[in-house]
């Protein structure tokens, strides 16, 4: 296991203004065109909140079972102590042992949530522990970009302090390089679920229920990203468009197929996804939550599905986790507006991912 590494920290004279860089590829489909044939993804998710990172993490591994995408490491942003090791029983159900990172800031909720983080450690085969016995997120990243043989795609379905402190990581024993210069030779794009195109509204990804930890580390992310390194916002459910509901048992007559999950009853007991489904909803009363993980997931790696605008996504003045967008076609941004189907579709998209497993545990009966 990889050591341990305090506060990180970064000279002014590292973040320097970058000319913004203008890509001769089709802006919607960046990480594509820079990762050539070959997309590598390292997902970096808060997994505990809501359900829909499992659906978002189950979703990716089915992609990579179908050779759309190679998973190299999967990391956890969040404060809560089994996220990880429920991270790994989700990655080896789907039959990868990948390298497990996991961020050992505290405070980064203010409010207790990962109702099905605890019941899929305690009962699924895993390779990974608790939040304090994996590999410190940075020393993930650092790791795999400084090794890279080709380019590494980012995507976040979490809060972004794990890459604020990548992005204010110095040279040490893994690379010399910075933070900001490995993602620079080595990244081909991150992409965020997180940020808003109307005025002052706030992304929970980056406010985390007000949480001035979340709040900074979106800020900075936000305003140190290398200016040629593309970087996509997919924003949050309730924000620009609705993405729809995990809620497989919604019991909406006038609308039934719209939830992603809504297979579940079918599937076995002891199915790894249902039963996460399940524990988040025995304490929500059923409660479906938003689909911007998934929809997220899937832009990463089928980009043309989707609806995008280039521009620039600002922090508010407010300096509360809001953000403004600015349409400019030479901005260094982009906006996933929305999936290029009906909402149907992508429900129905979403859903065959779900439960496409060619490597699932074969325990289940």
């Amino acid at each position: 296991m990889m050591a341990k590494r305090g506060p990180a920290t970064i000279s002014s004279g590292r973040l320097v203004l970058v000319l913004f860089f203008l890509f001769a590829f089709t802006i919607s489909d960046f990480s594509e065109a820079v990762a050539g044939d070959r997309l590598q993804v390292i997902i970096d998710t808060d997994f505990g909140p809501d359900v829909d990172d499992v659906l978002a993490v189950a979703q990716l591994h089915a992609l990579a079972d179908l050779g759309e995408v190679e998973i190299l490491a999967t990391v956890h942003t969040a404060s809560f102590d089994y996220g990880p090791g429920a991270l790994s029983a989700l990655n080896k159900w789907h039959g990868r042992e990948l390298p497990i990172g996991a961020i050992h800031t505290e405070g980064l909720y203010n409010v207790w949530l990962g109702e099905y983080t605890k019941p899929l450690y305690d009962n699924f085969p895993r390779y990974a522990g608790m939040r304090e016995t994996v590999d410190d997120v940075v020393d993930i990243y650092r790791d795999f970009l400084s090794r890279a043989d080709g380019m590494i795609t980012i995507v976040t379905i979490g809060f972004l302090n794990g890459i604020e402190l990548l992005l204010k990581s110095p040279g040490d024993t893994i690379d010399s390089r910075t933070g900001i210069e490995l993602l620079e030779q080595k990244c081909a794009g991150i992409i965020i679920m997180g940020g808003s195109t109307t005025d002052n509204t706030r992304s929970w990804n980056f406010h985390g229920n007000s949480n001035k930890v979340v709040e900074r580390a979106a800020r900075f992310v936000l305003e140190n990203w290398p200016a040629t390194v593309p970087m996509a916002f997919c924003p949050s459910d309730g924000e620009n468009h609705s993405w729809g509901s995990s809620q497989w048992n919604r019991n909406n007559p006038a609308n039934p197929g719209i939830a992603v999950g809504r297979d579940a009853p079918n599937q076995p007991d002891g199915h790894i996804v249902k039963e996460a489904m399940r524990a988040f909803g025995g304490v929500h009363n059923g409660a479906g939550i938003h689909l911007a993980d998934p929809a997220t997931v899937l832009y990463t790696v089928r980009p043309q599905r989707f609806v995008t605008r280039q521009g620039r996504l600002i922090w508010d003045v407010s300096d509360n986790g809001a953000t403004n967008w600015i349409d400019d076609p030479e901005g260094p941004h982009i906006i996933v507006d929305g999936y290029a189907g009906t909402s149907q579709e992508l429900m129905d998209e979403l859903e065959v991912l779900t439960w496409t497993e060619q490597y699932s545990n074969p325990g289940i009966n």
